[in-house]
C-alpha cells in the first residue's frame, strides 16, 4: 500500500508491519536528507522497473532463470551496478547507476 509521501519517518513507524510499503517509506526517509527529492518521481520509475522485470521473468519456473532475468533488467538494461565490494552486517548496500 503506498502512503502519501509527506509521512515523515515517526508517522511510517507507527504503522502496522503490514501496512508500510518499503520503497516508499524509504524514499520518504531518504527525502529528510535530501530535500529536493521527488517520491513519486522515483516511485514511478520502481513500477516501471519493476514491470520490466516482470515482463522479462514471464513465464520462467527456475529460480537461476528468473534471477537471470531480473538481473538482465537491473544491470545490463537499466545500467545498475552494487558498490563494488562485499557488505557486511553493519555495512549498507547501495544500487548505483
Amino acid at each position: 500500500m503506498r502512503f502519501p509521501h509527506q509521512l515523515k519517518f515517526a508517522d511510517i513507524a507507527a504503522l502496522d508491519d503490514e501496512a508500510i510499503d518499503l520503497a516508499a517509506a524509504a524514499l520518504v526517509i531518504a527525502s529528510d536528507e535530501y530535500p529536493g527529492l521527488s517520491v513519486q518521481t522515483y516511485l514511478n520509475e520502481l513500477d516501471h522497473i519493476s514491470g520490466k522485470a516482470r515482463e522479462a521473468a514471464s513465464g520462467l519456473s527456475d529460480p537461476s532463470d528468473i534471477l537471470g532475468a531480473i538481473n538482465s533488467v537491473l544491470f545490463l538494461e537499466y545500467g545498475y551496478r552494487g558498490i563494488g565490494r562485499a557488505i557486511t552486517i553493519s555495512g549498507t548496500a547501495t544500487l548505483i547507476r
